[in-house]
């Protein structure tokens, strides 16, 4: 058995450089990558090579930096797959210039797909690894924590279930986003000090 038998990695910019050679690796220790890039065409081919080897591979047309494409993207990998294991960010570009010749524009640019894709491609993993836990938990018929569903996202069947961060509760263990508790004691003794 390889390390990577029945698992499903996400790797972004994948099409060439170092996350060709991350999927192609993946591929060979037995996993099924995910091949996303902004060029659609280059992410076939590759994966077009790993299933020449005998693995399975999945190209999507994915900008990190682009909400809407990631949440697409991963979409398409849960309809394909039923799963996301691994996630790899390593979509990225190169602007390089003397600081002074370096337009602002430029700048927004690298922040977007350096940061902004970084947020948008973990954000969107999570929230379908947790959506798949909860299924497979009811599934089990197991109590799950009740997640407050977040407003204004969901192109796909499970992403109009997305589900917000749970916090922690001293007394309860979990409880829902936006539910504030203050301690009574702590309250008591802001009332004794004025």
């Amino acid at each position: 058995m390889s390390r990577f038998d029945g698992k499903v990695a996400l790797v972004t910019g994948a099409a060439s450089g170092i996350g060709k050679q991350i999927v192609l690796r993946f591929a060979a220790d037995g996993g099924t990558p995910v091949i996303a890039d902004l060029n659609l065409d280059a992410a076939d081919a590759t994966a077009r090579e790993i299933r020449a080897k005998g693995s399975d591979a999945f190209a999507v047309a994915m900008n990190v930096a682009d909400e809407a494409m990631v949440e697409k993207g991963v979409a398409d990998i849960i309809e394909e797959y039923g799963q996301i294991d691994v996630l790899a960010s390593n979509a990225g570009i190169q602007i390089v210039k003397p600081v002074v010749d370096f337009p602002f524009s430029d700048w927004k640019r690298l922040l977007a797909i350096h940061l902004d894709g970084e947020f948008t491609t973990t954000d969107d993993v999570a929230d379908a690894v947790l959506f798949l836990c909860r299924r497979q938990n009811q599934r089990a018929h197991r109590p799950v924590a009740h997640r407050e569903p977040r407003l204004g996202h969901g192109i796909d069947r499970w992403r109009r279930r997305r589900f917000g961060a749970l916090r922690h509760d001293d007394e309860h263990g979990l409880r829902e986003p936006g539910r504030t508790r203050v301690a009574s004691r702590t309250r008591g003794r802001n009332a004794r000090d004025s």
